[in-house]
């Protein structure tokens, strides 16, 4: 009876972690433009379970911007926050899109998920990525 106990206390252990698991190809073939970013660290605490592997950019049909950041959650526990992408002119105005507003993000244990946005006009040569930590956590 006590194995019993035990057996069933660890199997809802196991099934109570929440974290992803993924597959890729061992040497992959596709090829990213890669952009030397520029982090600003405002906020402690965010940048300790949230972290930006990446940013990746192109232009799509119209000659649009599309900018792709992979987020990663440093932590085993559940993380929320918003982001948001601000586009930029050449003459350094910002210029407002659907993307222009905040988004909410969940990221499991260890997860990391990519995000992405396309300019709202073929003038925007440049982009900012803002992250904020959920108030409600």
């Amino acid at each position: 009876m006590k194995k019993a106990i035990i057996l069933l206390a660890a199997s809802f252990l196991a099934f109570g972690c929440s974290t992803t698991n993924s597959v890729e190809r061992a040497e992959p073939t596709a090829q990213k433009q890669v952009v030397n970013d520029k982090r600003i660290i405002s906020d402690g605490a965010l940048s300790g379970y949230a972290s930006v592997v990446a940013v990746n950019e192109s232009r799509v049909s119209g000659g649009l911007l599309k900018v792709q950041v992979e987020l990663f959650n440093r932590t085993p526990s559940r993380r929320t926050f918003n982001y948001k992408f601000e586009w930029m002119a050449p003459d350094g105005m910002q210029v407002e899109g659907a993307t222009s507003t905040w988004t909410l993000l969940v990221l499991e244990g260890r997860e990391s998920r990519f995000v992405s946005a396309v300019a709202p006009n073929a003038s925007v040569n440049d982009f900012r990525l803002k992250l904020l930590p959920n108030a409600r956590d």
